[in-house]
Parts: C-alpha cells; structure tokens; sequence
C-alpha cells in the first residue's frame, strides 16, 4: 500500500545512489541492487528504519552485498525526503482558529501552534523559587524540562 502511494513519484523521481563519491548519482541501477525490486528495497529500507538493523545483517537477509544495502538506503532516504518534504505539516491559520478551544482563543487569540516538550522527574529543589520554575501541573511534580521557554 505505502509502495503504490509512491509508485508515480518513484517512476518519475527515484535515483538510484551508485558510487561512494556521495555527489555521484545515476539513474541506472547496480546488478547488485537489481535483485530486489523497488517494493523489496522500500521494506528493506523500512526495516532499517524502524528496527535499526545492521547493515550487514539486512545484506546477509537479503543476499545482497554490504555496499549495496548502504547505497539502497541512501537512495531511499533521498527519495521519500524529497517526496515528503512539499507536504505541508503546518495547517491554515483558519482551521487552526477552527479546532482550538474557547480558553484557548481566548487566553492565546495568535496561537499557531503548541509545542510539547519533555519532562523528566528531579528532586525537589531545596530553593522555593526553584521549586516555583520546576513545578509541573501536568506530573504533579518537580521536573526539568526538555523546551522551556
């Protein structure tokens, strides 16, 4: 399914990574990385993704050479940063205004956007302004966060 979603882009846009020289690309493709169809190649990039396997050990699973797989995955990931960096991750500042609640637009009319950051539990802080500027309602604790402003 994900495949057939890029399925015209790739068509028209993929290249195929050939050579160590980082700035060399082609649009032919290795013999080595001719064994694995685009579909294979996608999973083994994904694989590489979301498990971090070795690369050495995705060539031995799928019977390729080491160079190969790296030159598959620098490809892939070009490819879908080029295909997924023209979405637009930001929506209008009407729908924004749309979908916030009335606190919200009350209390923050400009809002555009809410950042989350982490937190992460500390002692309590012997300083009772220190106490005050780690306190989180959130955790009902002391914590340092992660994006403070």
């Amino acid at each position: 399914m994900v495949f057939e979603l890029l399925q015209a882009q790739f068509d028209e846009h993929f290249i195929q990574y050939t050579s160590r020289d980082a700035s060399a690309l082609c649009r032919s493709k290795s013999i080595d990385s001719q064994k694995l169809s685009a579909e294979n190649q996608l999973f083994l990039f994904m694989i590489r993704l979301r498990r971090a396997t070795d690369e050495q050990e995705l060539a031995v699973y799928f019977d390729i050479s080491q160079s190969t797989i790296s030159r598959i995955i620098i490809s892939w990931t070009r490819f879908v940063y080029s295909v997924f960096s023209s979405i637009s991750l930001w929506l209008t500042k009407d729908k924004i205004q749309q979908a916030l609640p009335f606190e919200m637009k009350k209390n923050y009319p400009d809002v555009r956007v809410i950042v989350d950051c982490t937190e992460f539990q500390i002692e309590q802080p012997i300083n009772p302004q220190a106490q005050q500027d780690t306190w989180s309602t959130y955790k009902n604790t002391n914590t340092a966060k992660g994006n403070k402003n």
